[in-house]
């Protein structure tokens, strides 16, 4: 039997869709979308069943007793979502190799990009990849270009968020039936608030992250509020600067709506579908808005990165708003999503794929363009193990809400000393602030009983994430 387990609820109606053709009888399907009773039957007719079976599952369900099963495979292994939210925090993509290891089956992890990680298996033949011969450079149907978003011909500096040749490729698409895919890294209005006269920006006081601008409608209202993406603080937006009180409260940075609010004036709002965790909050809002996009020629659909695993079917033009936005998102893990993210728009367009930006090209964008995927994992593992990073170094992270004394915090330092633990904490002016600690523990030497002792003599109030995708 074969296990296929996918990040999301979406990849797994799809692939249930595409592969339990012929095989009916011997295809299930288990993801939270369906039925406790449901889901007892499903178990039921796999514990029964005497036939070899296909079993697609999203993480949660993907563990279960059955004693033929010769493969598990990953799909999408680079995925945020196979990593737990909650406590224990829980990387199921460590836990099936575990698993897969004690029951002595296959196990393959699979993307478009593989996480760099894996490519260190390969290269320290630790594992095997699934082809003979795998190509140094991946071929797409799309085709990269980037576009400059620099000073104008005579020099002077103005901004703005479309250039006249993006614009012409979508009105050209548009006019020919065809469809367009617009990628933006950013959530709500802007991801931050500053005050332009004491220079202050809003953040968050719990954690001391800043605060996103966004906007939301209710009862066809118009409500503007401020939110922590750390903690999930929020608070309708501020009139005054809570520093100086100053009115002049300025948004910074691009975020979807604003380039939606761009896209309407430029293009207007017909046939225009905007994809963010507001508009596609839930699977059946997602999905609606898909099909509307898959079913009518002439669509342009704007989205974040949650629209990705919805498209199924090339487009004619994709592009990305602003490089730099997606550039700028802190994790140590961003070289390799960034670059994940644009071979994910190469593979869905049919067309030319633009890449909006106002820096110089770098690395990740030749890497794209060219698909040379084998000189990335050469470059991100050198420096990975330069500074000390995954795959080389295990990440133990440690946060805490801090009080005015911190004394959990004091606690914390003594204890991990000998460990060499890194303290920082959350930025002013929050007085309950969060505080990190981070650990680096060579791969090879954990885990170690001694760390593992004091990280369990711990209180529960302590969050403990073993190489978390972020570390601020």
């Amino acid at each position: 039997s074969v296990v296929l387990v996918v990040p999301t609820v979406e990849e797994g109606e799809f692939f249930f869709s595409q592969l339990q053709r012929g095989i009916t009888q011997r295809t299930h399907l288990l993801d939270g979308n369906r039925g406790i009773r449901a889901l007892r039957h499903a178990y039921a007719q796999l514990q029964e069943s005497p036939d070899p079976v296909l079993v697609i599952a999203t993480v949660q369900y993907a563990f279960f007793t059955r004693g033929d099963i010769g493969t598990i495979i990953v799909e999408r292994a680079r995925s945020f979502a196979y990593r737990s939210r909650f406590r224990p925090y829980l990387d199921a993509r460590h836990a099936l190799t575990v698993y897969a290891r004690q029951s002595l089956c296959r196990l393959i992890t699979a993307d478009t990009l593989i996480r760099t990680e894996d490519a260190l298996l390969l290269r320290d033949n630790r594992a095997i990849p699934f082809e003979e011969h795998r190509p140094k450079r991946l071929e797409f149907p799309g085709t990269l270009k980037t576009i400059p978003m620099k000073n104008d011909a005579d020099g002077t500096l103005s901004f703005t968020l479309f250039s006249p040749i993006t614009l012409e490729t979508i009105e050209k698409t548009r006019s020919a039936g065809g469809r367009a895919f617009l990628f933006c890294a950013r959530r709500g209005l802007a991801p931050l608030v500053v005050c332009a006269d004491c220079g202050s920006i809003l953040r968050c006081p719990r954690s001391g992250s800043p605060l996103a601008l966004q906007r939301i409608f209710r009862n066809g209202v118009e409500e503007r509020w401020l939110v922590s993406s750390v903690s999930g603080y929020k608070r309708k937006a501020d009139e005054l600067c809570p520093q100086c009180g100053s009115w002049r409260l300025q948004p910074r940075g691009i975020g979807i709506q604003q380039v939606y609010d761009e896209l309407v004036t430029r293009l207007g709002s017909q046939d225009i579908i905007l994809f963010d965790h507001h508009t596609a909050s839930t699977r059946k809002k997602a999905s609606a808005l898909i099909d509307a996009f898959n079913h009518k020629k002439k669509t342009i659909l704007l989205g974040t990165a949650l629209a990705l695993p919805y498209l199924h079917t090339l487009v004619d033009f994709s592009a990305v708003v602003n490089m730099d936005a997606l550039r700028a998102i802190p994790s140590w893990r961003q070289q390799e999503e960034s670059l994940g993210i644009l071979l994910t728009l190469r593979e869905k367009t049919e067309g030319y794929v633009f890449i909006q930006t106002r820096s110089e090209n770098d690395d990740v964008i030749r890497y794209a363009k060219n698909g040379t995927i084998d000189a990335y994992y050469t470059d991100e593992l050198a420096v990975r193990k330069q500074f000390a990073y995954p795959p080389y170094f295990t990440f133990i992270h440690l946060t805490w809400q801090k009080q005015p004394d911190d004394m959990l915090g004091s606690v914390i330092a003594e204890t991990f000393a000998p460990f060499d633990i890194a303290i920082y904490g959350g930025a002013p002016p929050a007085e309950n602030s969060l505080g990190y600690g981070l650990i680096r523990v060579p791969s090879a030497d954990w885990p170690q009983d001694a760390l593992v002792d004091a990280l369990r003599s711990l209180p529960p109030s302590v969050r403990i994430i073993i190489n978390p995708d972020r570390i601020v």
